[in-house]
């Protein structure tokens, strides 16, 4: 399970960092994304669960898609 998660959380990352509706974000959230990224924090339960909400602001549809079928949307 744990492997899953950090996949998917990888291919969360790609969808956040690649959106273009970033500006969606609260500041605060982006800067604690960043700094759970840069301590490795992101990969846990409590990281994947900040990533998930933040792509679901941006990007819903491909969010989902990916947390469904582990595959990239």
């Amino acid at each position: 399970m744990v492997i899953r998660r950090r996949v998917i959380a990888g291919k969360l990352l790609d969808i956040l960092v690649a959106s273009l509706y970033a500006d969606r974000i609260p500041r605060a959230m982006g800067w604690r994304i960043a700094d759970m990224y840069q301590t490795g924090e992101l990969w846990g339960v409590e990281g994947f669960k900040l990533l998930k909400k933040a792509c679901m602001m941006v990007e819903p549809d491909k969010t989902v898609m990916v947390l469904r079928t582990g595959r990239d949307a």
